[in-house]
């Protein structure tokens, strides 16, 4: 057998097929999914209508896909103006979380908490301390909750809300209760906090 028939036979030579109009239009639909399924909704994971516009292992003919696209870019249009009016999380709105939160989450939705405030413009920051928080169930945490206020407005240059001037423990606490963990809160813990009984090092609350 000639080689050049060999060689196309086993694949070695053989010229690339030109994209088909429905591979085409599959890459651009699997371009509009890539680029927009990781639009979230606030606390809810992933955005709801985005699955049900367009699945990435749906085979569809040529016919199909414009309309598919067509569905997608809507459902992106309609995310898109949702996330515009994305409001971050008040101090108010995280003590009212945390008691329906399993203990070993309540950090997590500081951290949370924190990132959103970290997020939002400085001049806008103090509106997300300035309501008082209910009662956790747990007084410990309300006075965390008040030196956090105090803590955060003082960074941003502006003096504590006044809800939180009263709230302050009768025996300190170290959140973290482990031995390094108390001598760097003993050291390194914010004046807010310090003053209240609370003894977390300021490290500990960037890495909440």
């Amino acid at each position: 057998m000639p080689a050049g028939i060999a060689q196309a036979r086993c694949g070695r030579h053989r010229s690339p097929r030109p994209a088909s109009p429905a591979c085409s239009l599959q890459h651009q639909a699997n371009g509009y999914f890539s680029n927009y399924a990781s639009i979230r909704t606030r606390r809810n994971g992933r955005s709801p209508g985005l699955r049900s516009a367009w699945t990435m292992d749906r085979k569809y003919d040529c016919d199909r896909l414009p309309r598919a696209i067509s569905d997608l870019a809507r459902v992106v249009m309609e995310q898109s103006e949702s996330v515009q009016h994305y409001q971050a999380m008040t101090l108010a709105e995280l003590a009212r979380l945390l008691p329906t939160a399993h203990r070993r989450e309540w950090w997590r939705l500081i951290a949370e908490f924190l990132e959103e405030y970290r997020w939002e413009p400085t001049e806008s920051r103090s509106q997300l301390l300035v309501d008082e928080p209910p009662d956790t169930g747990d007084e410990r945490w309300d006075v965390l909750l008040a030196a956090l206020a105090e803590h955060l407005a003082a960074r941003d240059g502006r003096g504590a809300p006044s809800w939180s001037e009263p709230r302050r423990l009768r025996r300190f606490w170290f959140p973290f209760n482990t031995p390094a963990a108390r001598a760097d809160a003993i050291v390194h813990a914010p004046a807010a906090f310090r003053r209240r009984g609370v003894f977390v090092s300021a490290q500990e609350l960037e890495v909440a």
